[in-house]
């Protein structure tokens, strides 16, 4: 699964290509914002009566869609799992971003069940706090910026965790930053992964650094984690949008 935020799609839909079902949401009117979700499709996600179970396009509904909210399903025969992009108001936006956090935060419990597990891949905008959470480990974390109380109640909220703050889930050096906002200065972490308590995570946090993401300057590096999900059959709930 990958998650993207600021694809700038001019329509919302759902595409197949050749390795990976591609879902968007559609950006603003002035161009900006849009999120994506691809989900690969040749990669099994599991085994039913001998044979390997791919995720196809009848098994994936977009939940929820908004310039900076994106919420998919994902139901297989063998699994199912709710994967969200998520692309927070900037630290230093005119307007105060803790509303946004607090609307996102409904948006994902309306749309979601808490039974089954759940993917946050999010462009925070903000930093980690300092103090110990069920969400949020110290490692790595350095200030807090003023909506950083409103990304901690968000997590908190959805019952996820972010294993990059954990030292022993983080790997390479996550833990310092993935967004370059100066050719000069150090990375800082902004961006995220988080997880419900139903996704294990096998392979902690890392920065995917070999990935060419097309831009003249430095910018955000992906970030990756390696997870199992757990099988089951219980499809879950929930109407589409």
């Amino acid at each position: 699964v990958v998650g993207l935020q600021e694809s700038r799609q001019k329509r919302e839909g759902i595409s197949q290509g050749a390795n990976y079902i591609s879902l968007a949401s559609k950006c603003t009117q002035g161009g900006t914002h849009g999120c994506e979700i691809w989900v690969a499709s040749n990669i099994a996600v599991g085994s039913k009566a001998g044979k390997d179970v791919f995720v196809a396009k009848a098994d994936v509904s977009v939940m929820h869609a908004s310039p900076r909210l994106l919420i998919i399903r994902v139901n297989t025969a063998v699994s199912a799992f709710y994967v969200a992009s998520v692309h927070a108001p900037h630290s230093k936006a005119t307007d105060d971003p803790t509303p946004w956090w607090q609307d996102a935060a409904c948006t994902v419990a309306k749309y979601t069940k808490p039974s089954c597990p759940l993917l946050l891949c999010l462009d925070a905008n903000t930093r980690s706090p300092l103090m110990p959470s069920e969400a949020f480990g110290v490692h790595g974390a350095t200030i807090q910026t003023p909506f950083t109380s409103a990304f901690e109640d968000f997590a908190i909220s959805c019952k996820v965790w972010c294993p990059s703050t954990f030292e022993d889930y983080c790997h390479d050096d996550s833990a310092h930053g993935t967004y370059h906002w100066s050719e000069s200065e150090e990375p800082v972490r902004i961006d995220f992964l988080a997880f419900s308590g139903n996704v294990q995570v096998k392979r902690g946090s890392v920065s995917i650094v070999d990935v060419d993401l097309h831009v003249e300057r430095l910018d955000h590096v992906p970030l990756g984690c390696l997870v199992w999900l757990p099988l089951s059959r219980n499809q879950c709930a929930g109407k589409r949008r």
